[in-house]
This record gives structure tokens, C-alpha cells and sequence, in this order.
């Protein structure tokens, strides 16, 4: 799933940020992948640099021919040296403490893929170290669009999310403030925690969450950083409460609560108290909530909303699908950083309307 959308993703955001994202309908084959491995283990810093794109937009297209007219023209290091540059560069991230490709670094900290290299740019800048401080940035984050044409009522913008999810929490306001804006229909559709669904986490991915979502909060200007991890009970319980919210009416404004209690204000959803004031900043009666506390209602809605996200080739949060009026699938993306690309779509599809 997580090779299907990274292929997509890529696709989709390239043109925004003045870039080509060519592929094929497959994933590049793997003697294809040992062909390219070669190649550029072969090539010097500067070739690295200027025919790397090249030759990994023969790949991305699965085009054997071009890549070997590369080969040709450039040498492939034999299979013994490109194991040893891939085995250095696997165990120089691993001290670094990372897990990922398309990873850059600098002085301690990670940016994620040309969508985090605003943070770089911005980082040089604040240090004096950009030499070209006159010149726009290389890669700027789209703005999130705040202005829409008529129409956008009839789209339907399905937003799952997690009560443990950090960038949950930095998307909520964001996610709230596009539905109004664009006057879209919003269905908040809540999912367990992937580690209470039994996905992995390393600890380097946890360490660089962290991190990165404090980032992502400041530069959207959003209250975050008292955390006081609800993993677990909390998590259930708060989804007990938050059925009886929705029966409510006020299903939205005790997840919003939920989340700034946990990520922002830090408090300890652990315990009663903690879940009072959840209840109470939601607008709701504690005396009358705590009855709900251990309502397992909410595990069948929330498997149908993970099979949803499934069905779209997401397995985090938070995920974004935009159906149309006929409820087709306009757009699916994963993560808070992707907000910008929903109402970028939204301002298409009004635009037409």
C-alpha cells in the first residue's frame, strides 16, 4: 500500500512544485532497479546531480532501453561495489538514527521529501547560511487555498482520523477551517491508532514524528507541543464518550477537545478527571458522559472507517477523500501536509461549477 501511494503521491504533487513525476502503470521491476542501483553507484558527485533525475525517471517509467543507453554511455559499478555504497549508505542513516529514503539531513534534523524542504530553507536562512537569500525559495509549501467558487456544497470531504495521531491533531483546526471556508459537506471518520491495529513502529519513526509534527504545527500556527500520550485505554474510552457525543451532536467538538487536551494543554486523558474536562470543553455534561465510558459501541463504525481508508489504498491519519456529487472519489491523500492539495482540487472542481 505504501509503494501504490507513494507512486500516486508523487504524481500528484510534482506539478506544484515545478517538477515531473513520469510513471508507468507498474512498480519499477526489480532488474530494472539493479540496472539503475548500478548506474549510480557508478556515478561522481556531479553526475550524481545532474543525470540522477534522468536516471530515475527511466525507471519510474520501467524504459530498460533508456537506462541501458545510460549504462552505456556512463559504466555501472560492478554488483560487488554497488552492494558496498548501498550497505554504507543504509548503515550511515542508521546511525543517524533514520528509516526512510528521500531523506535529507542537516546538523540533527531530517526533512522528509521536497515537501519538507521549506523547513531546510527556512532553517538556513534563520542561521545566515542561505547565500541566495534574494531568490524565492526552491521549494515553498503551497498555500492551503481559503478562497472557492461556487458549487463546493456538494462535495463531500471524508477526513479519518485518530485520536492518537500527532498530525490529527495539527490537521483538526486546518481541516475544520477548509470545510467552512469552501463550504464543502465534512464526514470526520475516526480510526484506532495503527499501533493499536498492529502496525509497527520503530523508534526512530516515533523520534522524528515528534519532531516533525512540532514543526508542522508552528509553521501552521497551530497550538501543540504539552503531549500526554493517550495510547490504549484512553483511546477507547475517549471513543465511547465520542459515540455519545455524535448522538449529541457534538461529535466534532469532543474529538477537537480530545485532541488539544492530549497534544496541546497536556493532559492525562488517563485518568477521569482528565476525561471531565474533555467532556465539559465539548460543551457536554461529565455527570451524564461517565455512564458512557465503557460503551463498545464504537468498534464497528470504527472498522468500517479503517476498511474505507483500506479502500483507498491509506492505512494512516490523517487521510483525506473528496467524493464528488455523485459520490465518486475525486481525490484520496494521506497526511496534514496534503491539506493544501484537497483545496487545491476543491478550487478546481468549484471553478468549474
Amino acid at each position: 500500500m505504501w509503494r501504490e501511494m507513494s507512486k500516486r503521491d508523487a504524481s500528484d504533487i510534482a506539478p506544484y512544485y515545478g517538477l515531473e513525476f513520469c510513471r508507468s502503470e507498474s512498480l519499477p521491476e526489480q532488474s530494472l532497479l539493479s540496472i539503475a542501483n548500478a548506474l549510480m553507484a557508478n556515478f561522481n558527485v556531479e553526475q550524481f546531480c545532474s543525470i540522477g533525475s534522468e536516471a530515475s525517471a527511466h525507471l519510474w517509467r520501467n524504459d530498460k532501453q533508456a537506462l541501458m543507453a545510460l549504462v552505456r554511455k556512463y559504466g555501472a559499478a560492478s554488483k560487488q561495489d554497488t552492494d558496498a555504497k548501498l550497505t554504507t549508505g543504509k548503515e550511515r542513516r542508521a546511525a543517524l538514527k533514520h528509516y526512510g529514503s528521500a531523506m535529507f539531513y542537516y546538523e540533527g534534523e531530517w526533512y522528509w521529501g521536497v515537501d519538507r524542504l521549506y523547513h531546510l530553507e527556512e532553517r538556513l536562512a534563520s542561521l545566515g547560511a542561505d547565500q541566495s537569500s534574494q531568490q524565492s525559495p526552491i521549494a515553498p509549501r503551497p498555500r492551503i487555498l481559503s478562497e472557492f467558487g461556487k458549487g463546493a456544497h456538494k462535495l463531500t470531504l471524508e477526513y479519518f482520523v485518530s485520536l492518537r495521531s500527532p498530525y490529527t491533531a495539527v490537521s483538526w483546526d486546518p481541516t475544520i477551517k477548509l470545510a467552512k471556508d469552501s463550504g464543502v459537506s465534512l464526514e470526520v471518520r475516526p480510526v484506532l491508532p495503527m499501533v493499536m491495529r498492529g502496525v509497527p513502529a520503530p523508534r526512530e519513526k516515533k523520534v522524528y514524528i515528534a519532531i516533525d509534527a512540532a514543526r508542522e504545527a508552528r509553521s501552521l500556527g497551530v497550538d501543540y507541543g504539552n503531549f500526554y500520550d493517550p495510547i490504549g485505554k484512553p483511546v477507547m474510552r475517549g471513543y465511547s464518550l465520542y459515540m455519545w457525543a455524535e448522538e449529541q451532536g457534538k461529535g466534532n467538538e469532543f474529538l477537537a477537545a480530545f485532541l488539544k487536551a492530549a497534544f496541546a494543554s497536556g493532559v492525562n486523558t488517563n485518568s477521569s478527571k482528565g476525561l471531565q474536562i474533555v467532556v465539559e470543553k465539548a460543551g457536554l455534561n461529565w455527570a451524564e458522559g461517565k455512564l458512557h465510558l465503557d460503551d463498545d459501541s464504537w468498534k464497528a463504525p470504527l472498522e468500517n472507517n479503517r476498511l474505507s481508508m483500506y479502500e483507498f489504498g491509506s492505512w494512516g491519519v490523517p487521510s483525506y477523500r473528496l467524493l464528488d456529487a455523485n459520490g465518486n472519489e475525486v481525490l484520496s491523500a494521506w497526511g496534514q501536509d496534503r491539506l493544501w492539495l484537497v483545496a487545491q482540487k476543491i478550487r478546481d472542481l468549484t471553478r468549474l461549477s
